[in-house]
């Protein structure tokens, strides 16, 4: 026995082609309900497993022990940058390959420290997706020396106790 629906969201007619359709899976030794079931599943993987989904939970889940301007600066990496590149994928479909491609446009803008930053987030975000068994890897780790390097400013010390501020 397997419930198809309810009355008035399925006519007479849509409900004898769905047990048609239920029949030729049980000839074919198929269980008619797990079918069912793995469609299901699938359509709720496909929507809850989507990196910007997995990052706002990870994004909530750790705000709590962030400072407010940190919790700011990731909030805005995170709509900013990382959302509108790989938001909408699955994150068990991103590849390191895809990753760099993506913080490559960010390093085109002349923005080097936050690709890096991008990267960092993308990385705890992916552990984060792995750790509750949403996804098996993380494409950031195979990016460590793909991005440029930012150029050091190194700034001459005050050696004159006067601009320092001292009496």
């Amino acid at each position: 026995m397997m419930i198809l629906s309810v009355f008035p969201e399925l006519s007479l007619s849509e409900a004898r082609i769905k047990h048609a359709e239920a029949r030729n899976l049980l000839d074919e030794d198929t269980d008619p309900a797990d079918v069912k079931r793995a469609r299901k599943i699938a359509r709720n993987l496909s929507t809850v497993d989507t990196f910007k989904a997995l990052a706002i939970e990870w994004y909530e889940k750790e705000k709590k022990h962030w400072s407010t301007t940190h919790s700011d600066r990731v909030n805005r990496l995170l709509n900013k940058d990382l959302f509108c590149l790989i938001g909408e994928l699955p994150v068990v479909d991103i590849r390191s390959p895809e990753v760099l491609a993506y913080l490559r446009r960010i390093e085109k803008r002349g923005a080097i420290e936050t690709a890096h930053r991008a990267k960092q987030v993308a990385g705890q975000v992916f552990r984060y997706a792995i750790a509750t068994g949403k996804a098996e890897n993380d494409p950031t780790i195979a990016l460590k020396d793909a991005l440029m390097t930012p150029k050091k400013s190194h700034f001459a010390a005050i050696t004159d106790p006067k601009e320092v501020g001292s009496p």
